[in-house]
């Protein structure tokens, strides 16, 4: 039932909401180290977010050395290798759905999504 919901969540999120929206058409190899870890640094893993020091989210620490094993802690949902469509942390990233990632209010850039939407379909590799 979530993962249908989360569907439906997923395809209202068209790139007509976000005009000029200039990401490859297919999914380019993504690397976790080179592609995903940047995004983390720079709208995740900050003071009071999703950092190794913040008590207050135990569960996904997306400090750049522990990064990868929380995310993708097997039984959690967060990430599911190979299905984007279930994986919550996508499911997050998009405007207007309750517990909307980043919590300061802003929309990732639209590629970066695509990026960790590509990341997820390939297997969610720590590579």
């Amino acid at each position: 039932m979530f993962g249908g919901i989360l569907l439906v969540l997923l395809s209202a999120c068209t790139k007509d909401k976000v005009p000029n929206n200039n990401c490859p058409a297919t999914c380019p190899t993504i690397s976790f180290k080179a592609d995903i870890i940047p995004i983390f640094r720079a709208n995740c893993a900050l003071s009071g977010c999703h950092d190794v020091s913040t008590s207050a989210n135990k569960y996904v620490d997306l400090d750049s050395t522990n990064a990868y094993a929380s995310a993708t802690q097997a039984g959690t949902g967060y990430v599911v290798p190979y299905n984007p469509t279930y994986s919550i942390l996508l499911g997050q990233l998009y405007a207007g759905v309750s517990n909307h990632m980043p919590n300061n209010g802003a929309q990732l850039d639209p590629c970066e999504i695509q990026d960790i939407s590509c990341w997820i379909q390939q297997g969610a590799l720590n590579n």
